[in-house]
């Protein structure tokens, strides 16, 4: 709580509940979550490519602030059998890897582009500044002048590819969205049905259409 003076006097604030945001995934099996062509066992399976994207479509349609929460809906009838507790700490954990690496995978990209981008625009700026500045002191001859024109056309190259390179960079809206689906949590909730109550909506996505929260208990 937080204090403040009203009228001489001392009165008490109460902080405001953090907002929380579901990225709501259902499932009818443990299978749904990876990927129909690799048959390994889940702690090596691969992630399927229409969970991944469902994941993210959700994530980018919330609002930014608040914490956010991947929740996977599973039914009652798979809960101790093949989803068991086991099952689902490796989801958890597979789910918060995978996505953990991917962002750090793009973050070290962008980073390398950059340093590769100043390297090419300062060597080309470099390079230009040099010809110019030997320009002025030795003689000229068309061999020295061909050379000139040689380094300057390299350095205008690679002054030009280095910004060209900058254009390329990953979108920083990208990185910021996998920084917050790697710092969500994961739960796995299970109901009896998909037959849910018209009360009961889900956050809006090619699953949802619409956009309220899903109870804790059901």
């Amino acid at each position: 709580m937080r204090q403040f003076k009203m009228d001489g006097k001392i009165k008490m604030e109460t902080p405001k509940p953090k907002t929380r945001v579901q990225v709501v995934i259902p499932i009818d099996s443990v299978g749904n979550i990876f990927s129909d062509f690799d048959f390994r066992d889940i702690n090596i399976r691969l992630l399927s490519d229409d969970f991944v994207r469902e994941v993210k479509n959700q994530a980018k349609s919330l609002v930014e602030e608040g914490e956010m929460e991947i929740v996977i809906v599973a039914p009652k009838s798979i809960q101790g059998k093949e989803f068991n507790r086991s099952a689902e700490e490796i989801v958890k954990r597979r789910i918060k890897n995978f996505f953990t690496e991917e962002f750090e995978s793009l973050l070290y990209t962008r980073k390398k582009k950059i340093l590769h981008s100043t390297l090419f625009i300062c060597s080309g700026l470099a390079s230009f500044l040099i010809v110019k500045i030997m320009n002025l002191y030795e003689p000229h001859s068309f061999f020295t002048s061909a050379m000139y024109d040689l380094v300057t056309f390299a350095s205008w190259f690679a002054t030009w590819h280095g910004i060209d390179k900058l254009d390329d960079l990953p979108e920083k809206r990208e990185i910021r969205l996998l920084q917050r689906i790697c710092n969500s949590k994961v739960i796995c909730k299970f109901i009896k049905s998909f037959d849910l109550p018209p009360r009961l909506e889900f956050p809006k996505s090619d699953f949802f259409p619409t956009g309220r929260d899903i109870p804790d208990k059901l």
